[in-house]
């Protein structure tokens, strides 16, 4: 982060830093391209952030409307809820005295499995991949050009629904190591104190739901999680921000 990415911060502005996973290039779901920030990276951008922002909860970055004009402040969010959140980030911040916030989804905590991620740990799955490149709406798109670019792909031209949640979750069990936080994992977390969040139920792009398929992935995943920990889930991150 340069200098001039903070030239157009103003006084009493609050900031959001969102990340997905924290791990090495060795580990097979990793996706520079994507969503992975390498252990190294993550430690070097947390240092430099807690020089230029008092981070704070993200409760209080939200609803505190007496913190002072005269200071930046700024929150650390995880999409996703990759393992690496507990394995890696959280130790990173805890040693730091940074507090934290993840927003979850059910599929990933019950199967492990979102369809993003799939699709980096099974991009050499041909097999697989035409399962999903079977879903498209646009029939123009080439298998190949699907391959080169399948989230895109699948963002412009899937329609997210219970259909494509049997196909995108149809992956044999055999993983050397979970990709996502468990519900133990969950429930560690927030009596740690960190904050969990929703962020639907299968990560479906919104603005391609049906009103139904809506309800499943927000109202169902808020109450899995209000179930799962026993209190009020008051905040949700909408998956690619639509």
């Amino acid at each position: 982060m340069s200098h001039d990415f903070f030239l157009p911060f103003a006084e009493s502005k609050r900031f959001i830093f969102a990340y997905h996973d924290v791990s090495d290039e060795k580990e097979k779901h990793f996706s520079g391209e994507h969503y992975s920030t390498t252990v190294d990276n993550f430690k070097r951008q947390i240092g430099f952030l807690a020089r230029k922002f008092e981070i704070i909860p993200l409760d209080a970055l939200v609803t505190d409307a007496d913190l002072s004009r005269k200071k930046h402040y700024a929150s650390i969010i995880f999409d996703d809820g990759f393992f690496s959140v507990a394995e890696t980030a959280q130790e990173i911040l805890a040693a730091e005295q940074i507090p934290f916030a993840v927003f979850v989804n059910k599929s990933a905590i019950v199967f492990d499995q979102l369809w993003v991620s799939n699709l980096i740990l099974h991009k050499n799955d041909r097999a697989y991949l035409q399962k999903l490149f079977s879903c498209l709406t646009n029939k123009s798109v080439s298998f190949e050009d699907f391959v080169s670019n399948p989230i895109w792909a699948i963002n412009e031209y899937v329609n997210f629904d219970a259909n494509f949640r049997e196909i995108y979750l149809h992956i044999a069990e055999g993983k050397e190591k979970k990709t996502h936080l468990d519900a133990q994992d969950i429930i560690h977390l927030h009596n740690d104190g960190v904050l969990i969040g929703s962020h639907s139920t299968d990560h479906y792009r919104m603005n391609r739901c049906t009103e139904a398929e809506l309800s499943t992935q927000i109202v169902e995943n808020r109450d899995f999680l209000k179930d799962l920990l026993k209190t009020e889930i008051e905040h949700f991150a909408i998956p690619f921000g639509k």
